[in-house]
């Protein structure tokens, strides 16, 4: 005669194994768990970067391919440096006007002449002078357009001071 044997003699009989074989699981699904996150972790890092890489090329569209002839040529970094001071845009009118501005305003207050904008880059000189100058900046000095050239706005000043 066969012997019954309840499910809870099952259970028993195999409950060291199954224990150990529910732990394993239980570790795999946990390192399985961890990993995903680290693989999320990095594809939204690296979507933070390539949308920050796409914005910079919007930007500056020409860094982006001085950045990869840089890594395609192997170019050394000072010349990098060189390279992306010449991709610099070349300031607006407003801000050179600005520029001059601030420059003549200093010029007035030190040497004592009136100096009066007329329009942008324009300034006459003296309180009743009707005779108008174009004013530019060359490499970090302001000028007055003189026929075809400039000449430093000091020299100008000292020259048509000494004529009066």
């Amino acid at each position: 005669m066969m012997e019954m044997t309840s499910d809870s003699d099952y259970a028993d009989e195999s409950c060291g194994h199954c224990d150990l074989e529910v732990q394993r699981l239980s570790d795999e699904n946990t390192k399985l768990k961890e990993l995903v996150k680290k693989l999320q972790s990095e594809n939204a890092t690296l979507r933070d970067k390539e949308k920050a890489r796409q914005r910079q090329e919007t930007e500056h569209p020409t860094r982006s391919v001085v950045d990869s002839s840089i890594r395609i040529n192997q170019i050394s970094p000072s010349r990098v440096s060189r390279l992306r001071r010449t991709l610099n845009p070349p300031p607006s009118d407003h801000d050179k006007d600005v520029l001059i501005s601030s420059m003549v305003s200093e010029l007035a207050t030190r040497t004592g002449f009136e100096l009066r904008r007329v329009s942008p880059f324009t300034y006459t000189i003296g309180p009743s002078s009707k005779q108008v100058y174009k004013l530019a900046v060359h490499s970090g000095r302001l000028v007055v357009r003189i026929g075809c050239g400039y000449e430093d706005i000091i020299s100008f000043l000292e020259r048509r001071s000494k004529a009066v």
